[in-house]
């Protein structure tokens, strides 16, 4: 008997009358069915998770059928760039962001260094950045390098006891000097759940920005951007079942004050903005199958009811 799990807002719902339809779930991605998979029981979704047919389908469609350079007035660029703002906004909707708020980037570890990079110029000699001891790399050395701005980087450190970020520690290092405070959302490294909302509250209260790392969250429902308050959010998209590539969400009006870290013809078209060359076309698409996935699942389990994709995450 498997019981249904559901984590919305942060909150873990146990839903004890619905029978996870494991088979379902299997059926819905192809490794599952390769003889060769069936051998062997797959443990490294810390580095990834399979991906549905959904996903592979619009990869390949794409590849096939409308591999030109999109937004042009030809028909064929047309249905590649309406392809490629599909995919944008279904995710947006999947995070309660506007669709000028996210970009799709290489990476997460891409994703934050160019954003640093875009801040740099905000940080002013003296100007303090608070990085914890339980994040991943790629949300602590981006902010360590403001230092080279004259940025005075601050570590909020774990309880040695609980291994726990204190919001009580947290208070005792904000100050008016404080620009930004970078934080995840789950700990890779012992799982705690950060209360992300209230850190965003303190931080806001001295006029910090907060940027949080949501790689280890995501995998286990997307987060509600706007009720977070986050400034910028982020996270691997290869870890909730799509193609090696990283969101990363931005306030509108952070957004437009950002400096172009893209071509110079791209300068004020946010959130283009912050991602260098753009994104991967096909890649891009193909992110689209998620909402499939996600929808065919809750379909499955729940009928086709009248709720928000947020609700069914």
């Amino acid at each position: 008997m498997y019981k249904i799990i559901l984590l919305i807002n942060g909150v873990f719902l146990s839903i004890n009358n619905i029978k996870l339809d494991i088979e379902y779930i299997r059926s819905q991605f192809p490794a599952f069915q390769d003889p060769t998979c069936k051998e062997w029981s797959f443990f490294e979704n810390a580095g990834g998770s399979y991906v549905p047919q959904t996903v592979i389908n619009k990869l390949n469609t794409f590849m096939i059928s409308n591999k030109v350079q999109p937004y042009a007035e030809y028909p064929m660029s047309k249905i590649a760039g309406n392809q490629m703002d599909e995919s944008t906004n279904l995710f947006a909707k999947m995070i309660n962001a506007k669709n000028n708020e996210i970009l799709i980037g290489g990476s997460t570890s891409i994703n934050l260094y160019v954003l640093s990079n875009a801040l740099k110029s905000f940080i002013s000699p003296g100007d303090e950045v608070i990085v914890t001891n339980q994040d991943h790399e790629a949300n602590i050395s981006p902010w360590r390098r403001l230092s080279e701005s004259g940025a005075k980087i601050v570590e909020w450190k774990m309880n040695k006891n609980t291994a726990e970020l204190e919001l009580e520690d947290l208070e005792k290092l904000l100050n008016s000097k404080t620009k930004i405070v970078a934080v995840t959302h789950c700990s890779n490294i012992v799982g705690s759940v950060n209360n992300l909302k209230k850190i965003s509250a303190l931080s806001h209260s001295k006029g910090a920005l907060v940027i949080g790392d949501g790689v280890s969250f995501a995998p286990h429902g997307f987060p509600n951007v706007k009720d977070l308050n986050v400034d910028f959010y982020t996270f691997s998209l290869y870890k909730t079942f799509g193609p090696h590539l990283a969101l990363l969400y931005g306030k509108e009006e952070i957004l437009k004050k950002l400096p172009n870290q893209n071509h110079e013809f791209l300068s004020g078209q946010y959130p283009y903005t912050i991602n260098p060359g753009g994104p991967n076309h096909e890649e891009l698409v193909s992110l689209s199958g998620i909402y499939e996935y996600i929808l065919s699942v809750y379909n499955h389990h729940f009928g086709n009811n009248e709720v928000t994709i947020l609700e069914k995450i």
